[in-house]
C-alpha cells in the first residue's frame, strides 16, 4: 500500500517535469543537430544560451557550442533562426523560404569562417 501512495504522490512530478529541454532536432544524411534552448521559454522572440549539439554522422566527430541566441531583425524582433560562434566560425540555421509550403520544414545550415573581417562559407545544406 506504501508503494501505491508513493506513486502517488509523485506520479505529477514524474509526467510533468522533464530535465530534456531539447528545442530542435535537425537531421540529413551527414548531420543529427539538436537544440537546447537552455533558459528561454516558448514564445521568446530573442533568446541567448541555446546550445548547439551536433553529430556528423559520416566522421563520427561531436561539437557542442554553448551561447548561441536567436537571429532576429527589424523593430519587432521577427524570428529568423539560429546562430552560434566558434572561435572564428558562425554555424547558422534558417527556415529555408522554399520549403515553408511543404509538410516537412527544411532549414539551411550554414557554416562560415571570418578570415580579415570577410565571411567564407565552408558549408551550406538542408536539414530537416
Amino acid at each position: 500500500m506504501k508503494w501505491f501512495i508513493s506513486i502517488l504522490c509523485f506520479y505529477p512530478i514524474l509526467c510533468f517535469s522533464s530535465t530534456d529541454d531539447i528545442a530542435s532536432t535537425f537531421e540529413n544524411e551527414t548531420y543529427k543537430i539538436e537544440l537546447s534552448q537552455g533558459n528561454c521559454v516558448d514564445n521568446d522572440l530573442a533568446c541567448d544560451g541555446i546550445t548547439y549539439h551536433s553529430l556528423n554522422k559520416k566522421n563520427g566527430s561531436v561539437l557542442t557550442i554553448m551561447n548561441g541566441s536567436t537571429l532576429n531583425e527589424g523593430e519587432l524582433q521577427n524570428f529568423r533562426g539560429y546562430i552560434f560562434r566558434n572561435k572564428d566560425y558562425f554555424y547558422t540555421l534558417t527556415p529555408d523560404p522554399d520549403s515553408y509550403s511543404n509538410e516537412s520544414q527544411a532549414w539551411i545550415l550554414t557554416v562560415t569562417k571570418n578570415t580579415k573581417g570577410k565571411d567564407k562559407i565552408l558549408l551550406q545544406q538542408k536539414i530537416y
